[in-house]
């Protein structure tokens, strides 16, 4: 038994894999297609869209994870068929359902240990992409942290209370800069804002030459906030690992700041092997009895066409849950619950 567990599981292993290389390297050319839009825009050109891309790689495989496992799995399931390796096995006295289960069981192990390691690269590798993009076409880098944008009276503040936990102060009169006053946050409690090393620089620009007077503060100032003063800013959610994710919705919930988007991206990365699941109790019973004579390219357009539909699906009935403000942490949990419930019907009927 301990043979067939490394035989199965090698086979799952090596066909994940190249089917996620196969789709990385299909989404990445389109990728590099698009970004030839924008060389010869400053120093941008055809080896910088390459290296840009080239750091994309680890984003690109991490969404296509779960489709790269199912086409995986199918196609194991599919070399096993033209074999005769699963007739063997059914002589054998090990049953479908046996086989069944430990092709999930290490497919789930499998996606769960790919999915760690990309969402420690992932970031990452785009960050580095994005600084590498900007630098090459002369833009300022300004997404690397992520904050928040308020306006109070003649002030503008920006600052971020998830990494480095800057703030930024702008006085604008008559839309002219007069003052500008970096720090950092101490504290942030009871929408409060308290910031420390504060150094305030007073800008002249009455004069034919602006002349700034830069004066340090020796105490903390403090900036009240309302409800209403948030706007989420920059960096998009869906790059941050879920290291990142999780200390942001606690930032958000402790602060009662708006964490919706938080709470959907940090669940739909959470429930991947879920969602993996539900894909594979749908078609690894199908599949296994599609006669050993089918093709592997039907088997295929079958696994392909399972996911498809499941992400369509989901995707659907995620966006669905933004009409429902208040069930809306509830309903992230929906579509991956049907779909694991509509595979558990399916596979046993099919069995049956």
């Amino acid at each position: 038994m301990r043979i067939l567990n490394k035989y199965l599981l090698l086979m799952i292993f090596k066909k994940a894999v190249y089917s996620l290389i196969a789709l990385v390297l299909i989404f990445s050319f389109f990728k590099f297609i698009d970004e030839l839009n924008h060389i010869d825009k400053n120093a941008y050109e055809v080896n910088d869209a390459l290296i840009y891309t080239f750091f994309l790689l680890p984003s690109i495989s991490n969404s296509l994870l779960t489709i790269s496992f199912l086409l995986g799995t199918v196609l194991t399931i599919g070399m096993l068929n033209a074999n005769k390796e699963i007739q063997i096995l059914l002589s054998g006295g090990i049953s479908i359902n046996f086989l069944i289960k430990k092709i999930i069981k290490f497919n789930l192990l499998l996606i769960v240990i790919f999915q760690i390691s990309l969402e420690i690269i992932s970031p990452l590798s785009y960050e580095a992409a994005n600084s590498y993009k900007n630098v090459k076409m002369g833009i300022i880098d300004s997404n690397k942290n992520l904050g928040y944008w308020l306006k109070k009276d003649n002030r503008l503040i920006n600052f971020d209370l998830f990494k480095d936990k800057k703030i930024y102060i702008f006085e604008v009169k008559d839309n002219i800069l007069k003052i500008f006053t970096e720090g950092s946050i101490s504290k942030f409690d009871n929408k409060k804002l308290t910031i420390d090393n504060a150094l305030t620089k007073e800008i002249n620009q009455d004069t034919e030459f602006a002349t700034i007077n830069a004066t340090p503060s020796k105490k903390s100032l403090e900036i009240p906030l309302s409800d209403n003063d948030f706007v989420l800013l920059g960096e998009n959610y869906r790059e941050m690992s879920i290291i990142e994710l999780t200390q942001a919705l606690v930032n958000s919930l402790q602060n009662q700041l708006e964490h919706k988007y938080f709470f959907q991206e940090l669940i739909s990365r959470l429930i991947k092997p879920f969602n993996l699941l539900g894909m594979l109790l749908i078609a690894v019973p199908f599949v296994m009895k599609i006669d050993r004579m089918a093709s592997i390219g039907r088997m295929l357009f079958v696994a392909l066409s399972i996911g498809v539909l499941s992400s369509l699906i989901t995707k659907i009935l995620t966006i669905s849950t933004n009409y429902f403000d208040n069930l809306s942490e509830v309903f992230i949990f929906m579509p991956t619950f049907i779909l694991v419930v509509f595979g558990v019907f399916l596979s046993k009927r099919i069995i049956n």
